[in-house]
This record gives structure tokens, sequence and C-alpha cells, in this order.
């Protein structure tokens, strides 16, 4: 799947370059040679950080149903109190992701702008 996922990336890489070079400055008006590189450079690190995280989106799931079930087995209605940690524990990094969303965003933007200066410099 890695394997997959790494050619994926690179292959989108190489096709938006090529159709990046292709451009005239007539057809891009509205953004510069190093505003495209660094939308195409932003948008394929995305897929390839998907291609990293979307196991953990099948696992997530399967490894809580299972942690409920043995609690529920061995300990009986006292693992119950382990199931409502575990939810506390997704409420409280749901609002923590929330929180960070705009520091995040911050640094994106940021980054954007630097990478930009930087491919312009070329």
């Amino acid at each position: 799947m890695i394997e997959v996922g790494h050619r994926a990336h690179t292959s989108l890489k190489t096709i938006l370059f090529a159709k990046d070079l292709r451009m005239s400055s007539a057809t891009n008006k509205d953004f510069s040679e190093g505003e495209v590189s660094s939308i195409i450079m932003g948008d394929s690190d995305r897929i390839w950080n998907f291609i990293w995280q979307m196991p953990e989106f099948f696992e997530a799931p399967l490894v809580l149903f299972s942690s409920c079930y043995f609690c529920f087995q061995y300990i009986g209605w006292y693992g119950f109190i382990v199931v409502i940690f575990t939810l506390g524990q997704f409420l409280t990094s749901y609002v923590r992701e929330k929180t960070e969303s705009e520091i995040n965003k911050e640094a994106r933007e940021k980054t954007e702008k630097r990478m930009s200066h930087i491919n312009e410099s070329f």
C-alpha cells in the first residue's frame, strides 16, 4: 500500500509539473510560477500523508471494539470504566485538534508564503 501511495504521489507530481511547464504566462495570469509550484507540492504532499494515515482509519475501530470486548469478557461491567476513559481520551483529542486547527492553519500559510518566496528566488 505504501509503495502504491509513493508511486501515485510521484506520478501526480510529475504530471502536474509537466503541465505547469507547458503553461504560458498569458494562460496563467493569476499565479506566479512559484505559487503554482507551491500549490503542486502542498497538494501532492496531502495525498502522501493520507496514504500513510489510511491504515489508522481501519485500525482504530478494530482496536476499540476488541479492547471493549476483552474488558467486558474478563473484567465484567467494571470494564465499562475503561470505555469511558477511552471515550474521554477521544473527546480531549478532538477538542485539542479543533483548538490547534487555527495555529496549524497559520503555520501552513506561513510555510506556503515562504515556499513561494523560495521558488521565486530560483
